[in-house]
């Protein structure tokens, strides 16, 4: 970050400091924190001080006794509080948290999570240990979704821009901005920040063993989106229904290729057997594949997930083109060439081709067509030759993976072509004993996801046996796929 980002970023968190500050008025009941301790107490004061580097500051008179407060010393007359009660905090929510309703001052401020992770071409901002969020009581689940939603990306930021009516969503909203903010400024995320959030998670939504037990990202993202931010499905699939992660619930008698199967097969596979479309493109699609119980996956060998997801086919809105003559828009769909192609889905035909191959005359005469539903064309479909069907796509951004019920991820670092990979496990190591000790997080770079744009070649590795440690674990423990729409970009 160069000095005027960094510059222009303490400004704008610093404003957003005050305005929490304003936000919770004098007399209010609040929680100040020192350490690991809190304190309860009543806000008797707020403002700057030179001493403190003239950042916002609360004067908390505190209903017990304590040895650090301010009866002697430059800043004792600074408001009246009993002895040994009056302490001085930074104001942020890190320090102070109310413990009253919000009064609604007029004052809206977005928390500020900071500029995206950037990784150049040299040395990389962010790898090795002590990197990305640290692990602590089978928080794996949610590392695993933090760090792949926010690191480099950024389709999950508009939460923060959101105004949240209930005290307990804005908290969380305060909490996980917070992280975000850490997680991009400081390359480091300490335990104790992620379990505050599962607190406030667990007291809010009533979830019981966000704090301890071992959880499903896919639970997760479904009580962030739909219970505590309550935002609109991110994947619509009908005018009043919606979804936030899509499930593909497929059995191990489906039939695939023999090859190692990728997401694009088994996608559409399972969405035209189910005759599923999406109403329009998301600007997130969140797939996850199929397992039974916590630990058993139903392709129980490896499955490859498409950098480049093609929805066209599935999206109700989208042009499709004839998959005979490849040159005219389809306006007929036929279910039952599903097992006659064997493409893994229905065919799509412009009419001239559809009699030519679904004519009286032909074998496939008894088959029943769906008119496609097609945008306004300015000539008859029929008539319009394709020069480039303008085909909605989607690039994958993470992958999180489980193995013996443990969560890590894989994460795309930019928007490029050629971005790098980077392999993220909040637990890659441990320090101390099990009681005294802590987890070590590490990042490092995998080069050889690149390999993944070319889907042979991966097979041919794959059967070859010369997949390393890595890459073979993303191929055969994928479990969540998270696809932005470059065309859509929805911040």
């Amino acid at each position: 970050m160069s000095i005027e980002e960094s510059s222009s970023s303490s400004h704008q968190l610093g404003k957003c400091q005050s305005a929490y500050a304003l936000q919770m008025p004098i007399n209010s009941k609040v929680e100040a924190r020192f350490g690991k301790q809190s304190y309860r107490g009543v806000l008797k004061w707020r403002g700057r001080l030179h001493d403190f580097g003239n950042h916002d500051m609360a004067g908390v008179e505190l209903d017990q006794d304590v040895d650090f407060s301010i009866d002697e010393g430059a800043n004792s007359g600074l408001f009246e509080s009993k002895p040994k009660r009056g302490v001085l905090v930074r104001f942020t929510s890190d320090f102070v948290i109310s413990l009253e309703p919000p009064v609604h001052t007029g004052v809206f401020c977005s928390p500020y999570v900071g500029p995206l992770v950037w990784r150049g071409k040299e040395t990389p901002l962010l790898e090795g240990q002590y990197k990305g969020i640290q692990g602590n009581q089978n928080s794996c689940y949610l590392d695993a979704v933090l760090f792949s939603m926010f690191c480099f990306e950024n389709s999950f930021d508009y939460l923060f821009q959101r105004k949240y009516d209930d005290h307990a969503t804005d908290l969380i909203k305060t909490k996980l901005a917070d992280i975000v903010y850490t997680l991009r400024r400081d390359k480091l995320v300490p335990a104790d920040k992620t379990m505050d959030l599962r607190k406030l998670l667990e007291a809010k939504t009533g979830e019981q063993g966000l704090t301890t037990s071992e959880k499903d990202p896919e639970e997760l993202l479904q009580l962030l989106f739909e219970k505590v931010f309550k935002v609109d499905p991110l994947l619509k699939l009908g005018p009043k229904e919606g979804v936030f992660t899509f499930q593909l619930i497929l059995d191990q008698s489906s039939t695939l290729d023999k090859n190692i199967p990728t997401l694009q097969d088994i996608l559409e596979m399972y969405c035209f057997h189910e005759k599923i479309h999406f109403e329009q493109e998301p600007n997130v699609l969140i797939v996850t594949l199929p397992r039974f119980g916590s630990g058993h996956k139903v392709f129980q060998d490896k499955v490859i997930p498409n950098l480049e997801l093609d929805i066209t086919n599935l999206v109700l809105t989208s042009a499709k083109d004839c998959d005979t003559c490849t040159q005219q828009y389809a306006v007929r769909q036929c279910d039952n060439c599903y097992s006659v192609t064997g493409r893994g889905r229905p065919t799509f035909h412009c009419e001239r081709c559809w009699q030519h191959t679904h004519g009286p005359s032909t074998k496939r005469r008894d088959h029943v067509s769906t008119a496609l539903k097609i945008p306004e064309f300015p000539v008859n479909p029929e008539d319009a030759d394709i020069d480039v069907l303008d085909r909605a796509t989607l690039q994958l951004f993470a992958v999180i993976c489980i193995k013996t019920s443990h969560y890590i991820t894989f994460v795309r670092t930019s928007k490029s072509a050629d971005a790098q990979w980077v392999f993220f496990d909040s637990m890659s190591d441990r320090i101390g004993g099990d009681i005294d000790g802590s987890n070590i997080p590490a990042v490092r770079v995998i080069e050889e996801l690149k390999h993944l744009n070319d889907v042979d070649s991966v097979r041919r590795m794959a059967f070859d046996k010369k997949l390393s440690e890595d890459f073979n674990r993303l191929l055969s423990d994928v479990y969540i796929c998270m696809y932005r729409n470059l065309r859509l970009d929805s911040y």
